[in-house]
């Protein structure tokens, strides 16, 4: 019946709309990320510090520095 394609029609609208606005929820997540990045490194840098100097191992924290100054 015509209603019940109706209500199909809707559920799948909203469906996409729901989805939309999860997609750009994304995007300004990553790009509130992208845009802290800078300051999240200098902070990283200041933590491998405090780590090695209480004589931790920053291993996991060098290679992520590493990774972010474009090795591979």
């Amino acid at each position: 019946p015509s209603h019940v394609a109706a209500e199909v029609g809707a559920v799948c609208n909203f469906g996409t709309a729901v989805r939309r606005v999860r997609g750009l929820d994304e995007i300004q997540a990553n790009s509130r990320l992208i845009a802290a990045a800078p300051d999240m490194l200098i902070e990283l840098r200041d933590a491998v510090a405090i780590i090695e100097a209480l004589g931790g191992k920053a291993d996991t924290q060098r290679a992520v520095i590493a990774r972010a100054d474009g090795a591979p």
